[in-house]
Protein backbone atom coordinates (compact mmCIF):
# COMPACT_ATOMS: atom_id res chain seq x y z
CA UNK A 1 0.00 0.00 0.00
CA UNK A 2 2.77 2.47 0.93
CA UNK A 3 4.61 1.67 -2.31
CA UNK A 4 1.55 2.52 -4.38
CA UNK A 5 1.04 5.72 -2.42
CA UNK A 6 4.69 6.72 -3.03
CA UNK A 7 4.36 5.91 -6.72
CA UNK A 8 1.12 7.88 -7.02
CA UNK A 9 2.67 10.87 -5.24
CA UNK A 10 5.68 10.80 -7.58
CA UNK A 11 3.44 10.72 -10.66
CA UNK A 12 1.31 13.62 -9.31
CA UNK A 13 4.44 15.70 -8.59
CA UNK A 14 5.76 15.06 -12.09
CA UNK A 15 2.59 16.27 -13.81
CA UNK A 16 1.64 19.10 -11.43
CA UNK A 17 5.09 20.50 -10.73
CA UNK A 18 6.00 21.97 -14.09
CA UNK A 19 5.35 25.58 -13.06
CA UNK A 20 4.60 27.60 -9.98
CA UNK A 21 1.20 29.32 -10.22
CA UNK A 22 1.23 33.09 -10.06
CA UNK A 23 -1.28 35.02 -7.96
CA UNK A 24 -2.05 38.76 -8.05
CA UNK A 25 -0.09 40.78 -5.49
CA UNK A 26 -0.61 44.30 -4.15
CA UNK A 27 2.02 46.46 -2.46
CA UNK A 28 0.67 49.39 -0.45
CA UNK A 29 3.63 51.77 -0.16
CA UNK A 30 1.76 53.96 2.34
CA UNK A 31 2.22 51.36 5.10
CA UNK A 32 6.04 51.11 5.08
CA UNK A 33 6.79 54.05 7.37
CA UNK A 34 8.82 57.14 6.40
CA UNK A 35 12.40 56.90 5.08
CA UNK A 36 14.51 57.43 1.96
CA UNK A 37 16.88 55.01 0.21
CA UNK A 38 18.52 54.51 -3.20
CA UNK A 39 16.17 51.56 -3.82
CA UNK A 40 13.15 50.07 -2.07
CA UNK A 41 12.49 46.34 -2.45
CA UNK A 42 9.10 44.85 -1.54
CA UNK A 43 7.62 41.50 -2.66
CA UNK A 44 10.11 41.08 -5.50
CA UNK A 45 9.68 44.61 -6.89
CA UNK A 46 12.65 46.99 -6.85
CA UNK A 47 11.82 50.70 -6.94
CA UNK A 48 14.50 53.21 -7.96
CA UNK A 49 14.49 56.68 -9.44
CA UNK A 50 16.34 59.73 -10.70
CA UNK A 51 17.47 60.26 -7.07
CA UNK A 52 16.80 58.51 -3.74
CA UNK A 53 13.31 57.08 -3.32
CA UNK A 54 11.32 58.78 -0.56
CA UNK A 55 8.80 56.58 1.25
CA UNK A 56 6.13 58.53 3.12
CA UNK A 57 3.71 56.88 5.50
CA UNK A 58 0.14 57.67 4.36
CA UNK A 59 1.31 59.19 1.01
CA UNK A 60 3.44 56.55 -0.74
CA UNK A 61 6.53 56.91 -2.93
CA UNK A 62 8.24 60.06 -4.18
CA UNK A 63 11.75 61.14 -5.24
CA UNK A 64 14.22 63.25 -3.24
CA UNK A 65 15.14 66.58 -4.81
CA UNK A 66 13.24 68.58 -7.40
CA UNK A 67 10.69 71.10 -6.19
CA UNK A 68 9.95 69.00 -3.11
CA UNK A 69 11.66 66.08 -1.37
CA UNK A 70 8.62 63.87 -1.18
CA UNK A 71 6.98 63.75 -4.63
CA UNK A 72 7.85 62.84 -8.20
CA UNK A 73 8.03 66.26 -9.86
CA UNK A 74 9.92 68.51 -12.29
CA UNK A 75 11.26 65.93 -14.77
CA UNK A 76 12.03 63.32 -12.08
CA UNK A 77 11.26 59.65 -12.66
CA UNK A 78 10.45 56.61 -10.56
CA UNK A 79 10.97 53.08 -11.90
CA UNK A 80 9.49 49.71 -10.89
CA UNK A 81 11.39 46.52 -11.83
CA UNK A 82 10.04 43.01 -11.28
CA UNK A 83 13.37 41.61 -10.14
CA UNK A 84 12.26 38.41 -8.42
CA UNK A 85 9.95 36.97 -11.09
CA UNK A 86 11.73 38.67 -14.00
CA UNK A 87 8.49 40.08 -15.40
CA UNK A 88 4.82 40.61 -14.55
CA UNK A 89 1.41 41.01 -16.14
CA UNK A 90 -1.90 42.58 -15.05
CA UNK A 91 0.03 45.60 -13.73
CA UNK A 92 -1.76 48.67 -12.38
CA UNK A 93 -0.88 51.42 -9.92
CA UNK A 94 -2.57 54.15 -7.92
CA UNK A 95 -1.29 57.71 -7.42
CA UNK A 96 -2.24 60.70 -5.36
CA UNK A 97 -1.67 64.22 -6.67
CA UNK A 98 -0.39 66.88 -4.32
CA UNK A 99 0.99 69.49 -6.68
CA UNK A 100 -1.68 69.99 -9.29
CA UNK A 101 -0.85 73.10 -11.32
CA UNK A 102 -3.28 72.78 -14.22
CA UNK A 103 -6.54 71.41 -12.74
CA UNK A 104 -5.84 67.94 -14.13
CA UNK A 105 -6.89 66.08 -10.99
CA UNK A 106 -4.93 62.86 -11.63
CA UNK A 107 -1.49 64.38 -12.01
CA UNK A 108 0.14 64.31 -15.42
CA UNK A 109 2.90 61.76 -16.00
CA UNK A 110 4.51 59.77 -18.80
CA UNK A 111 4.70 55.98 -18.60
CA UNK A 112 7.32 53.95 -20.47
CA UNK A 113 7.19 50.15 -20.26
CA UNK A 114 10.00 47.70 -21.03
CA UNK A 115 9.40 44.10 -22.10
CA UNK A 116 11.52 40.98 -21.87
CA UNK A 117 15.15 41.81 -22.62
CA UNK A 118 14.67 45.49 -21.79
CA UNK A 119 13.05 46.40 -25.11
CA UNK A 120 10.88 49.53 -24.90
CA UNK A 121 7.23 48.68 -25.51
CA UNK A 122 6.34 52.36 -25.92
CA UNK A 123 5.15 55.35 -23.92
CA UNK A 124 1.78 56.69 -22.84
CA UNK A 125 0.63 59.95 -21.23
CA UNK A 126 -1.48 59.43 -18.12
CA UNK A 127 -3.50 61.56 -15.76
CA UNK A 128 -5.88 59.32 -13.80
CA UNK A 129 -5.53 58.10 -10.20
CA UNK A 130 -5.89 54.37 -10.96
CA UNK A 131 -3.99 53.34 -14.03
CA UNK A 132 -3.65 50.01 -15.80
CA UNK A 133 -0.23 49.47 -17.34
CA UNK A 134 -0.39 46.05 -19.01
CA UNK A 135 -3.49 46.72 -21.10
CA UNK A 136 -1.80 49.73 -22.72
CA UNK A 137 0.86 47.42 -24.17
CA UNK A 138 -1.22 44.46 -25.32
CA UNK A 139 -0.95 42.61 -21.98
CA UNK A 140 2.63 41.62 -22.75
CA UNK A 141 4.98 40.57 -19.96
CA UNK A 142 6.72 43.67 -18.58
CA UNK A 143 10.16 43.61 -16.90
CA UNK A 144 9.99 47.19 -15.64
CA UNK A 145 8.18 50.47 -16.14
CA UNK A 146 9.05 54.12 -15.51
CA UNK A 147 6.85 57.07 -14.54
CA UNK A 148 8.19 60.55 -15.35
CA UNK A 149 6.73 63.87 -14.30
CA UNK A 150 6.81 66.29 -17.22
CA UNK A 151 7.18 69.16 -14.74
CA UNK A 152 3.54 70.26 -14.74
CA UNK A 153 2.16 68.21 -11.83
CA UNK A 154 3.71 66.18 -9.03
CA UNK A 155 2.49 62.87 -7.63
CA UNK A 156 3.12 60.03 -5.16
CA UNK A 157 2.66 56.36 -6.02
CA UNK A 158 0.42 54.84 -3.38
CA UNK A 159 0.16 51.20 -4.45
CA UNK A 160 1.11 48.68 -7.13
CA UNK A 161 -0.87 45.59 -8.17
CA UNK A 162 0.60 42.91 -10.46
CA UNK A 163 0.74 39.22 -11.23
CA UNK A 164 4.33 37.90 -11.28
CA UNK A 165 5.30 35.70 -14.21
CA UNK A 166 4.89 32.00 -13.45
CA UNK A 167 8.26 30.64 -12.45
CA UNK A 168 8.97 27.43 -14.37
CA UNK A 169 10.71 24.63 -12.52
CA UNK A 170 14.21 24.34 -13.99
CA UNK A 171 14.53 21.49 -16.49
CA UNK A 172 17.23 19.53 -14.58
CA UNK A 173 14.94 19.36 -11.53
CA UNK A 174 12.05 18.14 -13.64
CA UNK A 175 14.19 15.44 -15.23
CA UNK A 176 15.59 14.39 -11.85
CA UNK A 177 12.07 14.09 -10.45
CA UNK A 178 10.89 12.14 -13.49
CA UNK A 179 13.94 9.86 -13.38
CA UNK A 180 13.56 9.13 -9.68
CA UNK A 181 9.89 8.26 -10.27
CA UNK A 182 10.81 5.84 -13.05
CA UNK A 183 13.57 4.31 -10.91
CA UNK A 184 11.14 3.83 -8.02
CA UNK A 185 8.60 2.24 -10.35
CA UNK A 186 11.23 -0.11 -11.82
CA UNK A 187 12.41 -1.12 -8.34
CA UNK A 188 8.83 -1.79 -7.26
CA UNK A 189 8.17 -3.96 -10.34
CA UNK A 190 11.46 -5.84 -9.85
CA UNK A 191 10.63 -6.68 -6.23
CA UNK A 192 7.16 -7.77 -7.20
CA UNK A 193 8.45 -10.18 -9.88
CA UNK A 194 11.24 -11.56 -7.59
CA UNK A 195 8.68 -12.44 -4.87
CA UNK A 196 6.41 -14.21 -7.37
Amino acid sequence: MMKRLGLSLTVVLIFVGFSTPAFPMTIDYRTLGTFDAPTVVQQGVTVSGSANVKVLEFNGLGIMGGSTDNRVDTNEFIEFAFTQAGSATAISYNVTTIGDTDSNVGGERTLEAFGIGGTSLGTASQSSFDTAVSSLFGNQAIERFRLTSPGVDSFNVRSLTFTPAAAPIPEPSTMLLFGSGLTGFAAWRYRKTVKA
